[in-house]
């Protein structure tokens, strides 16, 4: 209940920036390069599923030679703490009865930033972040990947930018 109450954000936050003088309707196929995987090849392979799922929903081709697009993620994990002070009781700083209670909480907050780059350039065109709280128990693998999709789908809503 305590942790509903310090930490309440429980969907993805996500944002997007892109080059608005580019055309992305002329960028039709996509390919992959290194970045900054999750700490599990699982974890990864479902990204990666996602945006390819997503991309491909769209229209987009994945290349086995040069692409138009390439595709570069960065998945990182952060602890952080959260502190909640409770004060109760009555009465003024020096009279009456006055007691506080600290509780710390410690939880880890995932982002996921997807880079899409010029196939020629190699510049960057469009990113997406993804920050969302993890849970503290592992949750079942079919929902880890239902979540991962979610969020994935929520980062690629709006692509191509028109």
């Amino acid at each position: 209940m305590l942790l509903l109450l310090v930490i309440p954000a429980t969907m993805a936050a996500v944002s997007v920036d892109y080059d608005r003088d580019k055309d992305f309707s002329r960028y039709k196929t996509f390919g992959w390069k290194p970045g900054t995987p999750a700490r599990s090849d699982l974890s990864q392979r479902r990204i990666e599923n996602a945006i390819q799922l997503e991309l491909e929903s769209k229209g987009m081709t994945q290349s086995k030679g040069k692409a138009d697009l390439y595709i570069i993620t960065h998945v990182s994990i952060e602890g952080k703490t959260a502190v909640h002070v409770e004060n109760f009781g009555y009465g003024g700083y020096w009279r009456g009865y006055q007691m506080s209670t600290v509780h710390v909480t410690d939880f880890e907050v995932g982002t996921l930033i997807v880079d899409l780059l010029d196939g020629k350039t190699n510049r960057l065109l469009w990113r997406s972040m993804a920050t969302k709280t993890l849970p503290s128990k592992m949750p079942k693998p079919e929902k880890v990947e239902k979540k991962i999709a979610k969020i994935v789908g929520k980062m690629f809503k709006d692509y191509p930018p028109q």
